[in-house]
């Protein structure tokens, strides 16, 4: 199969042919210069999720296999090419039964002809947190580093090379240790937490790289009291940022993705089962959550409980607000699969090269979805 006539995001005078075969991209032909040839879009990579607990009704900590692959089905129509299933806090059993219905899913999702979004592996947002800066998550199910260690070892034990990406907060205690002991094995990201510059540079210090859900869930950056972001900038973290324009003001996610984080921007959807969904009621581990206009209430003062968008509805509004195209597509695509270290494997989507999958996305000259192509099968 052939795509013509694609146009490269940000780069209006060069297109590209992509020829496909068994799934896979056979062929790229550039062609320079404008020779009047029809505009059919710009292309970029899938799109690559690392942070995403539910979406089409469907949420990792159900720990159903089955959901799990009508996600995967789902995201893929909307761009999404991989993506990490994110948990909830939640109690230790049932994160054995998320990581035995990840693996499960995975194994359908392989056999199955059907396009879909490829998953990576498990990203465990609980339950290293702060208590006091949970949020909709479940704080009596936190535990100390300290005390967890184990559970992690348990968890890579029964289930080798699922764990990906952990979340924690610096601050508590045994969290030092923790990364000291992990930080070449999985990706550690600071998150839900109430750690200072100095703690969170001690933290990056020690192998933590990555900030989750930048300026969500953590204390603010202030003129003489920079926190955690502040740390992430001396140090060069990964960053996370849920560009819904919801959780960050338009103002503030075009300074994240200015030069002040080039190519360590990483956009997230933090999205949970009510995305893909009308407006209404959901749940989101074990609270109930409103869905209204595009935006998540929980609480008497109607705090953020996730999000409901995805990334191609970021990237347009990414674009909309004005951040450079190269940027927003590099937050998605490269940036993410960098982070896990998973750049060099060729069976995974987000770059578009010679024997990676035929998946895909076509965009409108405004950032809209056009066209998805999910291992050469157009969605």
């Amino acid at each position: 199969m052939r795509f013509s006539n694609l146009w490269i995001m940000g780069e209006e005078d060069h297109r590209i042919t992509i020829e496909c075969g068994d799934k896979k991209i056979l062929r790229i032909s550039h062609h320079i210069g404008n020779d009047e040839a029809p505009f059919e879009g710009f292309v970029t990579p899938g799109f690559i999720d690392t942070h995403i607990h539910g979406a089409a009704g469907f949420d990792t900590s159900d720990a159903d296999p089955e959901g799990l692959c009508k996600m995967a089905v789902s995201l893929a129509k909307v761009g999404t090419a991989a993506f990490c299933p994110t948990t909830m806090t939640i109690p230790e059993d049932q994160i054995f039964r998320v990581c035995e219905s990840v693996v499960k899913a995975s194994e359908i999702l392989k056999n199955t002809e059907e396009p879909h979004a490829k998953i990576i592996g498990l990203h465990l947002e609980g339950p290293f947190l702060n208590p006091l800066k949970c949020g909709v998550q479940n704080d009596s199910c936190c535990v100390l580093p300290k005390d967890g260690m184990d559970l992690v070892e348990r968890i890579e034990k029964e289930f080798p090379g699922l764990l990906k990406m952990i979340d924690i907060a610096p601050e508590l205690e045994g969290s030092i240790e923790f990364i000291k002991t992990f930080k070449d094995r999985y990706v550690i990201s600071l998150g839900h937490t109430a750690a200072d510059h100095d703690i969170a540079m001690e933290a990056f210090n020690s192998g933590a790289s990555g900030v989750t859900h930048a300026l969500n869930a953590m204390d603010p950056i202030l003129k003489r009291s920079t926190g955690v972001l502040g740390a992430a900038i001396d140090s060069g973290a990964y960053v996370e940022v849920i560009s819904d324009l919801h959780h960050i003001d338009r103002a503030m996610v075009r300074l994240l993705y200015s030069d002040v984080f080039e190519e360590r921007i990483v956009t997230v959807s933090d999205s949970m089962r009510g995305a893909l969904m009308p407006d209404g009621v959901y749940d989101l581990g074990g609270t109930d959550v409103t869905v209204r206009n595009g935006r998540t209430y929980y609480g008497e003062e109607g705090g953020l409980a996730g999000s409901v968008s995805f990334l191609c509805d970021e990237f347009v509004k990414l674009i909309d607000i004005g951040v450079d195209p190269i940027r927003a597509v590099d937050s998605v695509t490269d940036n993410p699969l960098m982070r896990l270290g998973i750049m060099e494997d060729e069976t995974m989507p987000g770059l578009l090269d010679i024997g990676r999958p035929a998946t895909f996305n076509v965009f409108d000259k405004n950032g809209r979805l056009l066209r998805v192509i999910n291992e050469g099968n157009e969605l």
